[in-house]
């Protein structure tokens, strides 16, 4: 593409969010928890710990801002790390506040937005999807979903809903055009403490017992990286797998 690399379907079929996958060849009747960190490659000393700190099932999203994000990207596949794009879309309260200068717009035609949407994807290769950054306007838009979801699923993308609102269209949309998706269940770090960390943990594996799969967001923060990291030790013992979110595509019920 104009501004470098862009993701394409592969020959014999292959596809993205299958060929850069974390394997996963786990039990199929256990209870399943995805983790997304976010962020990635904003800040060096957050991006190197929860690489290195995290277990390599937790997947890490890279903001497409970020600085040498292809190393970024490298350094954490080759520590077992799924990774995911960050596509930063509008907010309602937006301009006040701005996702960035490559944002997904509604008042925008779907040329520009799909230009838009080349950029992005052109920032870092090896990703198994991408996700939602803001957007709590833009993805309860079908008229500005719809021609991005297109695109993506093209390109043999996976599409993860951070359902940054309840009235998102996104999850839905995706499962029309029979696209591979996920959505988050819950926001585990908005409030920074360690209790509301752990409530939120606890929540989500509640959630994965009762629906048999749960997808978790939180940022890449050094206390948010601690307490995941010593939540997922106790995954095994509570009969639960911590898992890459490739294997809980098309596996949540979307609400």
């Amino acid at each position: 593409g104009d501004n470098g690399l862009l993701p394409v379907l592969g020959p014999d079929g292959l596809v993205a969010w299958k060929e850069y996958a974390r394997p996963y060849s786990g039990p199929e009747d256990v209870p399943r928890i995805a983790i997304l960190i976010t962020d990635i490659g904003l800040n060096t000393k957050s991006s190197n710990a929860a690489i290195d700190d995290l277990p390599g099932q937790v997947d890490l999203a890279f903001s497409p801002y970020g600085r040498n994000l292809q190393d970024w990207m490298d350094k954490a596949r080759a520590k077992g790390h799924e990774g995911i794009l960050m596509l930063p879309a509008e907010p309602l309260n937006y301009p006040d506040n701005d996702p960035g200068p490559h944002s997904l717009l509604t008042n925008l035609s779907e040329t520009d937005n799909l230009k838009r949407l080349d950029w992005l994807l052109s920032q870092v290769a090896g990703y198994v999807g991408v996700v939602n950054h803001m957007g709590s306007k833009f993805t309860a838009s079908e008229e500005g979903m719809m021609p991005i979801l297109n695109d993506l699923n093209n390109r043999g993308m996976l599409f993860i809903d951070s359902r940054s609102t309840r009235f998102s269209m996104a999850a839905r949309l995706a499962r029309q055009i029979n696209m591979p998706r996920a959505m988050n269940d819950r926001f585990i770090d908005n409030v920074i403490s360690p209790a509301e960390i752990k409530r939120q943990l606890a929540e989500l594996e509640k959630t994965a017992r009762t629906f048999g799969t749960a997808l978790g967001l939180a940022r890449a923060t050094p206390l948010t990286i601690r307490e995941i990291a010593a939540w997922a030790d106790t995954l095994d013992k509570n009969g639960i797998q911590l898992v890459p979110i490739t294997a809980i595509a098309n596996r949540q019920p979307i609400k």
